[in-house]
C-alpha cells in the first residue's frame, strides 16, 4: 500500500489534478507549460527600442504621472504633450 501500485491503483492517477502530467503536453525546462501560469504581455516598444524602454521606465518610476509617454521617448521628444 505505499504507493508502488500494489493496491491496484495507478500512481499517476493519485493526487490533485494540477500534478498530474500529460506526456503530449508542451514543456518548458522539463515542466509542464501549465504550471507556470498565464505568460504576461510583453510591451512590443519595449522589444523595438529596448534602450527607449529602460529610459521611459526610469523616467516613469521617477516622475509617475508626470513622466513623458513611451512613444514621446522613443521618438525623442522632450516636452509632453498639451
Amino acid at each position: 500500500m505505499g504507493g508502488d501500485g500494489s493496491d491496484g491503483v495507478d500512481p499517476a492517477d493519485r493526487g490533485a489534478p494540477g500534478w498530474r502530467v500529460d506526456l503530449d503536453e508542451p514543456r518548458v525546462l522539463g515542466l509542464p507549460l501549465r504550471w507556470f501560469g498565464a505568460p504576461e504581455r510583453v510591451e512590443r516598444q519595449a522589444v523595438r527600442h529596448p534602450l527607449a524602454y529602460l529610459r521611459w521606465r526610469r523616467e516613469r518610476r521617477r516622475l509617475g504621472p508626470y513622466a513623458r509617454s513611451l512613444a514621446q521617448v522613443v521618438a525623442g521628444r522632450t516636452e509632453p504633450d498639451a
